[in-house]
């Protein structure tokens, strides 16, 4: 039996995903009604995976409460300064020794949860690294990663400044690129490569591992995947793995609603007319009230009757904006209404 330890990525800011994460770390954000951290435990359960290991820095007690009264064995890894996501394996290089370690982003819904497939192929060839991938699609903002057709990563885009080398890599390998999930599968032998204090994996430590000619590999899967980094991908991730897996919820059947999801104990007017919408627990809308696209984070009381909102996150006033309000944000009684896109 091999040994497996998990980890999961939770010490970010989570600059990208705000203002949601005003409110908490990007790990413990609701989506469709659990903590998003809680789609990588199940999915490192589901490999068998008990020991696993989370990192601390931004509102680490938001991350804690989220993990409420899960069953397995994890150790929190509190971070002063964050250490990336080379950086963090290493602080805890005692405790993967000898264990293969599945390291999932808190960030990300991913459908074949088991991984039983790339968790195989990773032993049976024997890679030192193998990150799950997904193919990339146009429109799509993600980084691409370059392998050849015998799934040997040889690059990434995000390393690579002139369109030159974009060129050549993209020619060597014959394939389309794929986007990184966040996933990967990484042999105990790479600790020894990881240096003390910060560094990043893809930028730091891969590439060198390339260049020795280390197996890096690429396990290309067709599973749904979906990543919530900014408030606009985190509603349209939202609203389709709605689509795929459920019917869409909500507890008001006599308001004008089309593809919204509620939390708990969310109170909508019966003329209230919401289109592609999630809510927050306990959130109240006010009566004659119209959304679009819209993310409601929670309210200060009730939303304002009448209200009229499209494309935009909504959430209690909050008193300690590092960044400050954006120009087109506007604030009303015990609420901000701030836009989808760079809030």
């Amino acid at each position: 039996m091999r040994n497996l330890r998990g980890m999961v990525l939770s010490a970010g800011l989570g600059n990208r995903l705000r203002p949601l994460t005003y409110l908490m770390a990007k790990p413990a954000v609701p989506f469709l009604g659990r903590p998003l951290i809680h789609y990588s435990l199940d999915m490192l359960t589901a490999l068998g995976i008990n020991d696993i290991a989370i990192n601390l820095h931004y509102l680490p007690g938001t991350v804690e409460a989220a993990l409420g009264d899960r069953d397995e064995n994890i150790l929190l890894s509190r971070e002063e300064t964050i250490l990336g996501t080379g950086g963090c394996l290493g602080k805890l290089r005692d405790y993967f020794s000898g264990s293969t370690i599945v390291l999932s982003n808190g960030k990300i819904y991913f459908s074949e949860a088991s991984l039983e497939g790339a968790l195989k192929e990773h032993f049976d060839r024997k890679s030192m690294v193998t990150m799950v991938l997904v193919p990339f699609q146009e429109g799509m903002p993600h980084k691409k990663v370059f392998l050849d057709r015998d799934h040997q990563i040889l690059g990434f885009s995000r390393n690579i400044s002139s369109q030159d080398e974009l060129n050549r890599i993209s020619e060597q390998s014959g394939m389309h690129p794929f986007v990184f999930t966040g996933i990967q599968i990484i042999d105990p032998g790479v600790l020894p490569f990881i240096p003390n204090g910060y560094s990043d994996t893809v930028a730091d430590i891969y590439p060198e591992l390339i260049k020795n000619g280390s197996p890096l590999r690429g396990y290309v899967s067709h599973g749904f995947w979906r990543e919530c980094s900014t408030p606009e991908w985190y509603l349209q991730s939202s609203l389709d793995v709605m689509r795929k897996t459920s019917p869409l919820s909500h507890e008001n059947r006599a308001a004008s609603v089309d593809g919204i999801f509620t939390g708990h104990s969310v109170k909508i007017p019966a003329d209230a007319r919401l289109r592609n919408c999630v809510i927050w627990d306990k959130s109240r809308i006010g009566s004659n009230s119209c959304f679009d696209n819209v993310i409601v984070a929670g309210t200060s009381g009730v939303l304002p009757d009448g209200l009229k909102v499209r494309d935009a996150v909504i959430t209690p006033s909050l008193t300690d904006i590092p960044a400050g309000l954006p120009a087109n944000a506007e604030t009303g009684p015990g609420h901000i209404i701030w836009p989808l896109q760079g809030g």
